[in-house]
C-alpha cells in the first residue's frame, strides 16, 4: 500500500494568530486518540480480561477514567461528528453514510484550537472522516486515508478500497506519522488527532504476533485486535512524551461506538455496529491523561462523547460556545464543581433502512425502534447492564410508567433538537456503494 496521502489546509499560519494576538499560548498541547469499534468492557481497566490491554490499562491508572461514557449514534461519521463539535448529529444533518458531511458553518475542536494558537495536525485510516466529508476542518496539516471509495476523486497515492485486497491502513504507520509531526513542532502547543482502524478490522490487520493470541475463546480475532491496537498507543504515548514540548500533553483516548459481538443479540438480526442502540454499540472508553496537572481517579458519573470538545478547550483555558449541546466535565476532572448535565442522554441511528432513537436513563434504557427491525420490538425498555435482546429481554409490560415517563422525555427531546435536512450530496453509484458495504457501512 502507497503511503497516506496528505491534505494541506491553507491559511494555517493567518488563522494560528486569531484570537491570541500572535503571543504562543498558555494551555497544554493536546493528543485526541480515537480507536474505531473499541467497546469499553473489553478494556480491563473496564472490566474486561486483564491480558488483553496491558498498556492501555497502565495509561488508565495514571488517569482520569469516565467510567460512564455514552456515543451519541453508534456508526463512525455521526458519531465523531459528535465529538469534534460538541453538537448532537441530527443537528448536523449527518445521518446516511453515502455522503453526508459537516456542514461548512459547524466549528470543531481543531478550529478552535488553531484559531487560538495551537498547531493542528490530523490523520485518520477511516475513510469516513476523510477531506470529503469536512472532517480536515481546523487542521494545518490533514492526512486522509489513502484507501478511498470510487465516489472520491483519487490521488495518485491513494488506493480504492478492495475487500481482501487492500486493508485500510494500520496503526503503527499512523501513529509513525503522527510522532514524526509532533517533534517537528514541540516549540508550541499542539493538537494531534489520530483514528485508529485496527479493532474494526479484526482479524485483517493483525501481525503474527498477536495473530494467535486468545485461541479458543468468543470473539477472538476482537480481542487480539484490541491487544494489538493497546500495545501500539501504549508505545505511541511513552514514545509522545519523551518528545520536548511534549511531555505534559493532555492525552485522550476514546472511541467513536462500540459493537455487538457474538452471542449479545441472539434475537436480532444485527450489524455489528450501526443497527442498534444498545449499551453493547454505544458504550465507549474514554481516558485522560495529564502528569503533573490531573490526578488519577475514576469518575462513576455518566457522559457523553459530545461532552469532550468542550472539557478539552476548558482544560486549554479557552471558553467553549453555550450553543454546544456539550457541557465541559473540567470540573468533574478537578473535582471543583459538578456540570450541568441531563437525568437522561440520548442516541440516534439513522442510515439506510435503520431508524432509532433511544433514551438512557440511570437504570433503564428507552428505545423506539422506528424501522421494524427484526427481532426488536417497535418499543422497549431494556434494563441497564442487562442482556438487551430486542423483544426478549423487553420489559416494558412490567413498567409501562417508567417507559411512558421516558417516551415524553424522548418527545421533548424531538422538539427541542429538530432534525434538520441531510447534507448528503450526489447520490452514490453501485460500487461506490459495495465498497462502503464491504468494510460494514450498509446493507442488511
Amino acid at each position: 500500500m502507497r503511503p497516506l496521502a496528505p491534505v494541506l489546509v491553507l491559511g494555517a499560519a493567518a488563522a494560528a494568530l486569531q484570537g491570541c494576538g500572535g503571543e504562543r499560548p498558555e494551555g497544554p498541547s493536546v493528543v485526541l486518540v480515537i480507536v474505531d469499534t473499541l467497546r469499553a468492557d473489553r478494556l480491563g481497566c473496564y472490566g474486561g480480561p486483564e491480558d488483553v490491554s496491558p498498556e492501555l490499562d497502565a495509561l488508565a491508572s495514571e488517569s482520569v477514567v469516565f467510567e460512564d461514557v455514552l456515543a451519541p449514534c453508534s456508526w463512525t461519521r455521526p458519531s465523531i461528528a459528535g465529538l469534534v463539535t460538541g453538537l448532537h448529529p441530527r443537528g448536523l444533518g449527518i445521518f446516511k453514510e453515502a455522503g453526508d458531511a459537516l456542514p461548512a458553518t459547524t466549528r470543531t475542536l481543531a478550529q478552535e484550537l488553531r484559531a487560538a494558537g495551537w498547531n493542528t495536525f490530523g490523520i485518520t485510516a477511516n475513510p469516513n472522516i476523510n477531506t470529503c466529508f469536512g472532517f480536515d476542518r481546523g487542521f494545518d496539516t490533514y492526512i486522509d486515508s489513502d484507501v478511498v471509495f470510487e465516489f472520491m476523486d483519487r490521488g495518485d497515492a491513494q488506493e480504492t478500497y478492495a475487500f481482501g485486497h487492500v486493508t485500510l491502513p494500520r496503526s503503527r504507520r499512523v501513529l509513525r506519522r503522527a510522532l514524526e509531526w509532533a517533534a517537528d513542532h514541540g516549540d508550541a502547543p499542539g493538537f494531534l488527532q489520530v483514528d485508529l482502524m485496527e479493532v474494526h478490522e479484526r482479524e485483517r490487520q493483525l501481525r503474527p504476533e498477536f495473530r494467535e493470541r486468545f485461541e479458543g475463546e468468543p470473539d477472538q480475532g476482537y480481542l487480539a485486535a484490541v491487544a494489538q491496537v493497546s500495545h501500539d498507543v501504549g508505545r505511541f504515548v511513552a514514545d509522545l512524551r519523551a518528545l520536548e514540548g511534549w511531555t505534559d500533553a493532555l492525552v485522550v483516548v476514546t472511541s467513536d461506538h462500540g459493537e455487538a459481538l457474538d452471542g449479545d443479540h441472539a434475537a436480532v438480526v444485527v450489524k455489528p455496529h450501526g443497527d442498534l442502540l444498545y449499551e453493547t454499540q454505544l458504550q465507549v472508553p474514554l481516558i485522560l491523561s495529564r502528569p503533573g496537572t490531573l490526578d488519577a481517579r475514576r469518575i462513576p458519573d455518566r457522559v457523553r462523547l459530545i461532552d469532550v470538545m468542550p472539557t478539552v478547550l476548558e482544560l486549554c483555558g479557552l471558553r467553549p460556545s453555550p450553543d454546544l449541546h456539550g457541557v465541559s466535565l473540567a470540573g468533574l476532572l478537578t473535582g471543583t464543581s459538578l456540570p450541568d448535565l441531563p437525568e437522561v442522554f440520548v442516541a440516534e441511528t439513522a442510515w439506510r433502512e435503520r431508524e432509532k432513537l433511544a433514551a438512557y436513563a440511570a437504570e433503564w434504557r428507552y428505545v423506539e425502534n422506528r424501522d421494524g427491525h427484526p427481532g426488536t420490538d417497535p418499543v422497549e425498555l431494556q434494563a441497564a447492564g442487562g442482556a438487551e435482546d430486542g423483544a426478549a429481554t423487553n420489559r416494558i409490560e412490567q413498567h409501562p410508567e417508567i417507559a411512558a415517563d421516558l417516551a415524553r422525555h424522548l418527545a421533548d427531546w424531538e422538539r427541542r433538537h429538530p432534525r434538520v435536512e441531510s447534507t448528503e450530496g450526489e447520490a452514490l453509484g453501485a460500487p461506490a456503494r459495495q465498497q462502503l458495504e464491504a468494510i460494514g457501512y450498509g446493507g442488511d
